[in-house]
């Protein structure tokens, strides 16, 4: 026989052991949503890689994380590695995702830049830390320097990197450097003492 206060006794008994399920069962799936947007986060981008095309001397390519390593025709060079040659050294890359050749001359270093475009993690730009480098883009792309910080868009020139000044050349097409808009056959150089514009010669050549 179960008396109301016996069965009241048990109501109070079960309250707190259902509302431990609940907020198990609350925690649960706040914890299954919280996985899948960390999930989501860590979703890596696919980086569209360029390819070694040309290869002379000694040449160096360095990766996130990791030491300079040998760069040989055929490796694939990453949108946010480093390359680098020594005084014998030059070498070519190709990327098919950008449309872009980039060459890097003698004695030369240069630092790939990358951003997330759709889901991809893109090369969109080159800086250049010593030497020479040529380049040929068929999309708006980034060229800089120590003095120098160039945009082009289906335009071909070179850049290259003294101690007081660099020195970029357009061959083809055009780009605006520091504001200042060039087109074929001009050129400019940007250092200590200011920024002068020239007409491109034999000595600018590097095609």
């Amino acid at each position: 026989f179960i008396t109301p206060s016996m069965a009241m006794h048990k109501t109070k008994q079960y309250i707190p052991i259902l509302a431990g399920l609940l907020l198990l069962g609350g925690l649960g799936i706040g914890r299954s949503d919280s996985d899948d947007l960390a999930s989501q986060a860590t979703l890596r981008l696919v980086a569209e890689r360029g390819t070694v095309t040309f290869a002379e001397g000694a040449v160096a390519v360095r990766r996130l994380d990791t030491g300079w390593e040998p760069l040989y025709v055929g490796d694939r060079v990453g949108p946010d590695d480093a390359v680098r040659s020594d005084e014998g050294g030059r070498a070519e890359m190709t990327w098919e995702r950008p449309n872009c050749i980039i060459r890097l001359e003698r004695a030369s270093v240069i630092d790939l830049e990358s951003a997330a475009v759709g889901g991809r993690l893109m090369m969109i730009g080159v800086r250049l830390d010593r030497g020479a480098v040529w380049a040929r883009a068929h999309r708006t792309f980034r060229l800089t320097s120590p003095y120098v910080s160039a945009t082009l868009d289906r335009a071909t020139l070179s850049l290259r990197a003294d101690v007081s000044s660099d020195r970029l050349a357009v061959y083809h097409g055009t780009a605006q450097i520091d504001g200042l808009p060039l087109s074929n056959g001009e050129g400019v150089i940007v250092g200590d003492s200011g920024t002068h514009t020239f007409a491109v010669g034999v000595e600018d050549d590097m095609r």
